[in-house]
């Protein structure tokens, strides 16, 4: 499994329960804090081999979303604004007001978290790093909720994990080790059978007003995948928006492009920080 010496592991009371966070660094005066925010259905350890590189100068916080992760599950399927709210009421128990406004990177699902957040309570959030927009429209957006949020069923059969065994190990992007895939396996295999619960709140929210709402700066880093296009269709949705191509990155960009995503990042906060 990944070892991340430096990083503190803790529970904060949230809305639905106790999160579950990740935490790497000290609080520096002239740097806010900055939260991760995890894809669905994994949790904070997706960033292990970036965190530290980023605590450097920072405290940095990833925090696993209700239901995933170590994070207690909502009793019941909430619409994607409490996913929100919940970050937001996590954001207010973990960091000193006097300290101002945060930074937040979303990834994926953590997208969306991020920004409506940001709608909600703009004065917390400073800027925000987005990375892998999921914002289908049309017919491509119930064709990917068919998938993404298809329910699912605790069976005693095996087989019904031969899918994502296969897509997570068999199939694993060159390069990533085999613990650090298993990782992202066990994961998703946690929350099993609820693991579609975030990505169905995701596909009956209104991402385009959402993206109209925002007045912070935005940093988008657009690696090869499946979301580069809905990225670049995002950004044109966004006031204040940065777009940085990253062709070179594609598959498990937090462990294969570690160096490229610290440098990109660093760089945009500096210059938030002036």
């Amino acid at each position: 499994m990944t070892s991340t010496s430096n990083l503190r592991k803790s529970y904060v009371d949230g809305l639905y329960g106790q999160v579950h966070l990740l935490t790497a660094g000290q609080g520096h005066r002239s740097q806010p804090p900055l939260y991760l925010l995890h894809a669905t259905a994994y949790s904070g350890r997706t960033f292990s081999p970036i965190i530290e590189k980023l605590a450097a100068s920072r405290l940095v916080h990833a925090p696993d979303t209700p239901g995933y992760g170590g994070s207690d599950r909502p009793s019941e399927l909430p619409d994607f604004g409490k996913y929100a709210e919940a970050f937001t009421d996590l954001v207010s128990k973990t960091t000193d007001p006097a300290s101002g406004p945060v930074d937040v990177l979303g990834y994926h699902t953590g997208v969306f978290v991020a920004l409506e957040a940001a709608v909600q309570r703009p004065d917390l959030f400073r800027s925000i790093i987005l990375i892998g927009v999921p914002h289908y429209t049309g017919a491509e957006r119930e064709e990917r909720r068919a998938v993404l949020a298809a329910q699912t069923e605790l069976t005693e059969d095996f087989e019904q994990f031969r899918e994502r065994w296969d897509y997570f190990i068999r199939d694993r992007t060159p390069g990533l080790p085999l613990p650090r895939a298993f990782e992202c396996f066990v994961d998703e295999l946690r929350v099993y059978p609820n693991q579609w619960w975030a990505h169905e709140a995701l596909f009956t929210f209104d991402t385009v007003s959402c993206l109209e709402q925002i007045d912070s700066p935005v940093l988008i880093l657009n690696p090869d995948s499946p979301l580069s296009e809905p990225s670049r269709v995002a950004a044109r949705g966004l006031k204040n928006v940065e777009l940085v191509e990253l062709p070179s990155l594609s598959g498990a960009i937090f462990d294969l492009g570690t160096e490229l995503l610290h440098e990109k990042i660093d760089e945009f906060l500096s210059r938030i920080s002036g």
